[in-house]
């Protein structure tokens, strides 16, 4: 009988030590998966709540502000210095060429001036279609059409190190639309920061 209860007190002791090894492997396994991913344990409920990436603020300016953009190769200062829409800019666009449409129904045509001076030490290629419009949160894209000498367009050319230039641009957006001015250099070199100009 003496016997008997030292085998049964083996048996539990052994299982007792088994458990707490089982409960050390768990602990250490658990602490390994969350530090190979981003977020916090709630270690009362055991729940996991993922932490969600900082994505970089927004960089918004209004017309007339001036902006400073640098890559590996480009450093620039630009603005859009001025903006012209409704009847006042389809009244433009109508002298500038007896071909040019009239916008469509429910659009305006909006005009905007864009100044470029090259801060850098080497020259600098303005493409033009890095200023991109969006009315509403789409791109209505280019319209193509002849405004008058007055109004001359933005080229895409190289300008040198200390020099400036700027033009106007021309696109139809839906009438009375909340437009936005983004800067989408062809080349961003991964940066995520949105930057722009609110009309």
């Amino acid at each position: 009988m003496a016997n008997g209860w030292k085998i049964f007190g083996i048996i539990i002791i052994s299982l007792a030590v088994l458990s707490l090894v089982a409960c050390g492997i768990c602990g250490i396994i658990g602490s390994s998966d969350s530090d190979d991913q981003t977020g916090t344990s709630n270690q009362g409920s055991g729940a996991y709540t993922p932490t969600q990436p900082s994505t970089p603020s927004p960089v918004v300016g209004h017309v007339g502000d001036v902006f400073t953009s640098q890559s590996y190769t480009d450093h620039i200062e630009w603005s859009v210095t001025q903006t012209i829409r409704g009847y006042q800019a389809n009244s433009i666009v109508a002298s500038g060429n007896m071909f040019n449409s009239e916008p469509a129904s429910g659009y305006e045509y909006l005009l905007y001036n864009i100044y470029v001076k090259n801060v850098g030490t080497e020259p600098y290629s303005i493409y033009s279609l890095a200023w991109r419009v969006y009315a509403d949160g789409v791109e209505p894209g280019m319209s193509y059409v002849i405004l008058p000498d007055s109004y001359r367009e933005l080229e895409s050319i190289d300008i040198r190190s200390g020099a400036s230039t700027d033009g106007w641009m021309a696109c139809e957006v839906p009438t009375g639309s909340n437009v936005r001015i983004y800067y989408e250099p062809l080349f961003s070199y991964g940066s995520s920061e949105e930057v722009y100009v609110i009309i």
